[in-house]
């Protein structure tokens, strides 16, 4: 080949290359424009926001240069830019927004988080135990699944129920739930007395000591189950030398349910 057929085909190249980097550019500009809107819409932070544009137009540069040689290698790296867009996308647009802290999570879905009582680590987040504020200096208990996405902490699913008893604890269930590691049923105790909490099974044998954290004014209970447990479960509290204080039947029915245990009469 001839020095001016490579210069030739030197010059087509670069007119493609020059092609191709204007329409990537346009794109790059568009999805920047969208992302400021979704901003103003739903904040997002700004490190956020340069990180996807910078990412977006990074893998386009690159589809657009190899479609020009290898073609088998854009349509390839079409899907990974596909799927990124759909993740982003599924993010960003969910019913619950991510926040950069799991209370900040947590209060994004219009929940006050009064205080933090206790964190479980489960797969692909934790399970949050908390008091949430009722208006006029009332609080409730309350719990749920935060799980962690690329974009931050999300809420998935939780409940709660107000502080109605004085004595003995109260419960709650929250039902089987696709994502999230429940069924769970979780209460607070208010009897200081109260060592233990057990959860059986009716007509079953399986007894389920439940995990007892917190201090204080703040104690709370909780254990995980089975979807195919229940419906019927005996819960009681007992002292630390195994004297039963209180127990109560609950029917969970495959229903949220909450339910106060007073002192036996």
């Amino acid at each position: 080949m001839s020095k001016k057929e490579v210069y030739s085909a030197s010059r087509r190249t670069s007119f493609k290359i020059l092609i191709k980097n204007y329409w990537l550019n346009k794109f790059v500009i568009r999805i920047n424009l969208l992302l400021q809107i979704i901003h103003k819409v739903r904040p997002l932070y700004t490190t956020r926001n340069l990180m996807i544009t910078w990412f977006i137009g990074v893998v386009s540069d690159y589809l657009w240069r190899k479609i020009i040689n290898e073609k088998s290698w854009f349509f390839i790296g079409l899907i990974v830019l596909f799927g990124f867009i759909v993740a982003l996308n599924s993010s960003i647009f969910a019913d619950n927004p991510t926040g950069d802290t799991i209370v900040d999570a947590i209060e994004k879905t219009g929940r006050n988080v009064t205080k933090i009582v206790y964190l479980e680590e489960v797969k692909g987040g934790v399970v949050v135990f908390y008091k949430k504020s009722i208006g006029k200096g009332g609080e409730s208990v309350a719990s749920g699944y935060v799980k962690k996405t690329l974009w931050g902490w999300q809420w998935s699913f939780g409940g709660e129920h107000s502080d109605g008893v004085s004595k003995g604890f109260s419960a709650q269930y929250f039902p089987y739930t696709k994502g999230t590691p429940f069924p769970l049923l979780f209460g607070e105790i208010k009897d200081k007395q109260i060592k233990h909490i057990k959860v059986v099974e009716k007509n079953g044998t399986n007894v389920k000591e439940a995990k007892i954290v917190g201090e204080d004014t703040d104690l709370l209970w909780f254990t995980f189950l089975n979807k195919s447990e229940g419906p019927n479960f005996t819960i009681t509290g007992t002292s630390g030398e195994g004297t039963t204080l209180y127990s109560q039947d609950i029917n969970t029915d495959g229903n949220s349910s909450a339910q106060t245990v007073p002192a036996n009469t």
